[in-house]
């Protein structure tokens, strides 16, 4: 028998942000832009920045402000990675294709 208890994470995976499995937090990315998505992001981290002082659960607030950030860290990088290889694999294609037999 599993003993184990589930403790509830209000900061990564709140219960109230999931419906039918389905998390909010991608339903809201699905219904915009890359950009838009990005300035939701900033928003929300610097909403919890904002209040974290001023209500009962700072260290919950900053730890909220924190998964919006790495949020934006993580498109940012990912973002950067692509162009880093789409100039590779641009840079290599041009050398393969100015070479001359």
């Amino acid at each position: 028998m599993d003993t184990s208890i589930k403790r509830y994470d209000n900061v990564n995976n709140p219960r109230h942000y999931n419906k039918d499995g389905i998390e909010c937090i991608d339903g809201i990315k699905a219904s915009m832009s890359e950009k838009e998505f990005l300035g939701y992001l900033k928003g929300n981290t610097m909403k919890y920045l904002w209040r974290y002082d001023y209500k009962q659960k700072p260290l919950e607030d900053l730890q909220k402000a924190k998964w919006y950030l790495d949020k934006m860290i993580n498109i940012i990088h990912n973002n950067e990675e692509k162009i880093k290889q789409m100039t590779m694999d641009g840079f290599i294609e041009g050398v393969h294709n100015d070479t001359k037999i």
